[in-house]
């Protein structure tokens, strides 16, 4: 009998401005892994940590979170650092295929989306002066009916007789 209906997965987000490369990791799995990121160098040019909507003030560099049907991450990400008092631009991107099962998207502080599905797109540019930006990450899963059934399996810890569905 499995242990869980969804799959494990993690994903690293990466910042790249000149010869700053931050990055995150974000993802799911039966057991919850968090690491506390390192304040950001002397003379940084892009920096970025993420977390827990719940915990605000925590600054990570990994968080993996337990399974569930949705999550969501904050994601801040300095595009300036410690240089002179203009715009910068820091590149941020990840690995689609790194993604698990379900629904991707990107949220600016507006909640306007910034990437509807990070699926299809893979990166995006963020521009500011000397501010963390902070975005939202959300995760929705998708659910079958075979993962529907095999919940219930798990919450009954009975077999079900799946045919009795068709």
């Amino acid at each position: 009998m499995p242990s869980s209906i969804f799959a494990e997965w993690s994903m690293d987000i990466r910042g790249v401005r000149l010869k700053s490369k931050p990055f995150v990791t974000i993802g799911m799995a039966a057991e919850m892994n968090k690491v506390e990121t390192a304040p950001a160098p002397p003379g940084y040019q892009c920096d970025m940590f993420v977390s827990d909507p719940e915990f605000p003030d925590d600054h990570l560099k990994t968080d993996i979170r337990p399974n569930n049907f949705q999550q969501e991450w904050i994601l801040s990400i300095d595009p300036h650092g410690q240089d002179e008092p203009v715009p910068k631009s820091c590149s941020v991107s990840w690995n689609p295929s790194d993604l698990g099962q379900g629904y991707f998207q990107i949220i600016d502080a507006s909640s306007h989306p910034v990437i509807y599905d990070m699926k299809h797109d893979s990166s995006f540019t963020v521009t500011g002066i000397q501010k963390y930006q902070h975005f939202r990450i959300r995760h929705k899963q998708f659910l079958s009916l075979f993962d529907i059934i095999a919940a219930l399996q798990l919450l009954t810890a009975a077999p079900i007789n799946q045919n009795a569905f068709f």
